[in-house]
């Protein structure tokens, strides 16, 4: 089965709940109360998160996503890179390999993951496979109240196609969403982060987080001053991590995009059983 890249960024992530909704209000608060106090979130020491690579590919070929250890690595260190101004830190703590045409392709999900997660609730679990489908990048969970062993509990963290790595391969020879950025994108919603244009309304309540200007759509391209809400605050958040755009364009999370982050952490996963 070929590879085969989008012409446009396309997530799979599930629009939040109206629960999680209710949590992002409440979390709003937490993070208004703090940073009126001398240690406000975006200062806080540095979160590290114990960090587990799956690569499941249809064969040992690279044209079937079978990453090589120093693509996962430069992932890794790529992701760093772009979280490094959010106080939080990826450590790679193990890499594994798998073949299997079925989970290569998206299918048995939960059952690929009850098979190979690792950790706990405070674990993030990449897993790239060699295709999604339908020119999809990617999908993670936003995090939950759950405990270990739950159904819930083994769903959390990120899938990618593989391609979306460094280095991995696309037939069509774009390199639009070819430099790991994916996985920034992606991790931005395992750290609760929703998209930026969430519910496609520029006058609705967005992704939740005050600081990203509202956004009527999602932005592809580099549409540098894009304004798709005139009249609000803008431009769109075309270089936001959480938006669209290609990955040469897009470089920045928001303070209210890393507050969040931070107290999202605190409330579901810090003390998580």
């Amino acid at each position: 089965m070929a590879i085969i890249p989008p012409t446009r960024m396309s997530c799979l992530t599930e629009p939040p709940s109206d629960m999680q909704k209710n949590t992002h209000a409440e979390l709003a608060g937490i993070e208004a109360t703090a940073a009126n106090t001398t240690n406000p979130l975006v200062t806080r020491d540095t979160i590290n998160i114990d960090t587990y690579v799956h690569v499941v590919a249809a064969s040992t070929r690279a044209s079937d996503g079978y990453l090589s250890r120093d693509t996962v690595n430069e992932q890794i260190s790529i992701l760093n890179e772009w979280f490094a101004d959010t106080g939080f830190q990826y450590t790679l703590k193990k890499t594994d390999w798998t073949v299997n045409s079925n989970w290569a392709y998206n299918g048995d999900q939960l059952g690929m993951k009850r098979r190979l997660r690792r950790g706990n609730y405070r674990s993030l679990n990449l897993y790239y496979i060699t295709n999604i489908g339908n020119g999809n990048t990617g999908f993670c969970q936003y995090p939950v109240t759950t405990y270990t062993g739950t159904d819930a509990f083994y769903y959390d963290g990120c899938v990618m196609s593989a391609w979306t790595a460094p280095g991995g391969v696309s037939p069509s020879g774009s390199t639009t969403y070819t430099t790991g950025k994916i996985t920034v994108h992606e991790v931005g919603h395992w750290n609760n982060l929703i998209h930026t244009f969430y519910g496609n309304d520029c006058s609705g309540p967005g992704d939740y987080v005050d600081d990203t200007p509202a956004e009527a759509s999602p932005a592809y391209g580099c549409q540098e001053g894009r304004r798709s809400c005139p009249g609000q605050l803008g431009p769109d958040p075309v270089y936001n991590h959480m938006d669209y755009s290609d990955d040469n364009c897009k470089s920045e999370f928001t303070p209210g995009q890393i507050a969040r982050m931070r107290s999202s952490y605190d409330y579901y996963r810090r003390y998580s059983r």
